[in-house]
């Protein structure tokens, strides 16, 4: 029974880390969205001609947010930038 237990213990222990290495990436994701992706968009609105690619760096946030509300239903600050996405 205590072997059981011992293992039971960690496995339960490997999961709580690999959990924390997901949300640990799933910052990291956002953050690079939010400063690359989103931040670039509005610099390229100050730029006559770059409507297109503003268009298209708008559209591949919005698809990365649309992906992860998908998947992270928890995640409130993931609707909210997604809805700053659409607004753009």
């Amino acid at each position: 029974m205590a072997s059981i237990t011992a293992i039971l213990v960690a496995k339960t222990r490997l999961a709580e880390v690999e959990r924390r290495k997901a949300e640990r990436h799933l910052k990291v994701a956002h953050r690079a969205v939010n400063e690359l992706g989103l931040a670039t968009t509005d610099r390229l609105g100050d730029i006559p001609g770059a409507e297109y690619a503003r268009s298209e760096m708008l559209t591949a946030s919005l698809q990365y947010y649309d992906s992860f509300l998908t998947y992270a239903r928890d995640k409130p600050e993931l609707r909210l930038d997604a809805a700053r996405t659409v607004f753009k």
